[in-house]
Parts: structure tokens; sequence; C-alpha cells
């Protein structure tokens, strides 16, 4: 997963949730939560990416970035990826 936020001069958190199922629109509640990451105060825009554990074999997942500072709370766009299927090993004699 990666996203690009820009704290805007406020220290902010960066997380996202998935799910198999489409939610629709991003939020705080459906799917699974990934660890949240302080991205700090600057100005700039900040590009985090991080990988989890917790996706299985050809599967579709629909995901969305969550930010947050004392500002308020940004919902990201939802996106979908499908993970690579399993495969039997290749034995050449």
């Amino acid at each position: 997963l990666s996203s690009t936020v820009d704290p805007n001069g406020f220290n902010t958190t960066l997380w996202w949730r998935f799910s198999t199922v489409d939610p629709g629109t991003c939020n705080d509640t459906f799917g699974e939560e990934t660890p949240h990451f302080g991205v700090g105060a600057g100005f700039s825009p900040f590009t985090y990416s991080q990988t989890d554990g917790r996706f299985s074999p050809g599967t579709t997942y629909y995901f969305c970035a969550i930010a947050s500072n004392s500002a308020g709370t940004v919902f990201g766009s939802i996106l979908s990826f499908t993970t690579l299927s399993e495969s039997a090993p290749e034995v050449y004699t």
C-alpha cells in the first residue's frame, strides 16, 4: 500500500483500511486497519508505503488511505488490487 499526504504544517497520522468487499466510499469502519504511521508536520507531500502480510493469494482487495491531524480527518479514494495466485513449484532436470 502506498499513499501521499501533505500534513499542511500539522502533526499528521496516516493509515489504510482494506477489505475483500468494496465499501463504496472510504471510511474508518470497513474491513481491517493497518498500523498508524506518523508523517510529521511538514509543508510538503510525503509518500509512505507499507506492506502487510494479511493478504491472501489470488484475492481482490479494496483499500483507501486515511490521514488525520488536529485540523480534521480526510479519506482517500477506494482503489483495488488483486494478489498473485499461488503456483506449484517447478522442477527442472
